[in-house]
């Protein structure tokens, strides 16, 4: 059987889990809104066109025939990410919704401390 600090730890370490994956999450989904701006601009000019992208710390100037389907294509690759962390972020939030009715924890600022003062639930507090 778990102590209590331990079963605090274990669920401060799932919250630290799903904070990095909202973190994650956000900054893909800015990622993705900036590829959408540049992608939205490279269709607007001429196929011929010079334009320079930075590739790993390089600028590299190609025309934006050439650029456009690589932004693209990373704009998908950056969707596909996005929708992999969100399922593991619901994925996480149900696993902390199990420990948390296993283990009868009272998240502070929740529903559930609130009824656990009125005397109708006790168990650990984080």
């Amino acid at each position: 059987m778990a102590t209590e600090q331990q079963i605090v730890e274990q669920y401060n370490r799932m919250r630290q889990e799903q904070s990095q994956l909202m973190s994650r999450i956000a900054q893909l989904d800015g990622e993705l809104h900036e590829h959408s701006l540049v992608t939205t601009t490279l269709k607007a000019m001429e196929p011929t066109r010079r334009c320079h992208r930075l590739v790993g710390g390089v600028l590299i100037e190609k025309p934006v025939k050439d650029v456009l389907p690589e932004v693209e294509q990373a704009m998908e690759n950056i969707g596909q990410a996005v929708k992999q962390f969100n399922e593991q972020l619901i994925k996480k939030e149900r696993e902390m919704e199990q420990y948390v009715s296993q283990y009868k924890i009272n998240v502070k600022g929740s529903s559930a401390a609130a009824s656990s003062q009125q005397g109708e639930a006790r168990g650990v507090l984080a």
